[in-house]
């Protein structure tokens, strides 16, 4: 005998999310679609991320996640070594456990982030035509965004669309402003400067990230 589900589509989708799409299901499916085009740059930009990090910090001590001291790496460290058993384990094995947020907050914590990638080439007016500030101010004087200064921003707007696009929200939302400008909701704001990622230049914005770490990274993501 056939068993039937009891649950319509928008119960199993939930309203609220369709709400996103003012209740359009073809928007949605297209939405998913989209952020599965998108889903391998993003892997390989996080992986790279968690080898450099390694990498530059193990040049100061190889075993330096079972030296460390920060809070977040001892309990992810206590996590995993009880959940296999072991007295220690490879950096590998903790770092395949770490979330991105805490891969990032190492990257801070260490003052790495013009050393993880090369920020340099990655301007972003060319993600929202609206962003036009390139200046930010030091001690009351201008000043251009330093490639650490850009590195930060962009690995804060990297980590708003992993975990959008890993929780399956909606992408392509946008705002209408005040003055009927059309802004991405995809934004970030540090040093008093929001800075966001047009819809339509998500792809963009992770092409020159993955180029940021290497050219053959890049192509690599382009053979998918």
């Amino acid at each position: 005998m056939e068993l039937k589900s009891v649950m319509d589509i928008e119960t199993l989708l939930s309203k609220r999310r369709l709400d996103s799409y003012d209740g359009d299901l073809q928007a949605h499916l297209e939405n998913l679609k989209l952020i599965g085009k998108y889903t391998h740059k993003i892997a390989l930009v996080e992986i790279a991320l968690r080898n450099s990090l390694n990498c530059l910090l193990i040049a100061k001590d190889r075993d330096w996640i079972n030296n460390s001291t920060d809070p977040r790496v001892i309990q992810v460290r206590e996590e995993v070594l009880k959940s296999s058993g072991e007295i220690t384990l490879s950096n590998d094995s903790y770092l395949s456990k770490m979330t991105l947020g805490t891969i990032i907050h190492i990257i801070k914590r260490e003052g790495l982030f013009a050393r993880v990638f090369n920020a340099d080439k990655i301007q972003f007016k060319n993600y929202d035509l609206n962003y036009k500030k390139e200046k930010i101010f030091i001690k009351g004087k201008k000043s251009y965004l330093s490639n650490y200064n850009k590195a930060t921003i962009a690995l804060s707007l990297f980590h708003t669309l992993r975990n959008r696009c890993y929780h399956w929200e909606n992408i392509t939302k946008t705002r209408i402003g005040e003055d009927g400008k059309i802004y991405p909701r995809l934004t970030t704001k540090i040093l008093n400067i929001s800075v966001g990622i047009h819809p339509n230049k998500i792809e963009k914005f992770l092409d020159d990230l993955t180029a940021s770490f290497s050219k053959d990274l890049l192509e690599y993501a382009n053979h998918f």
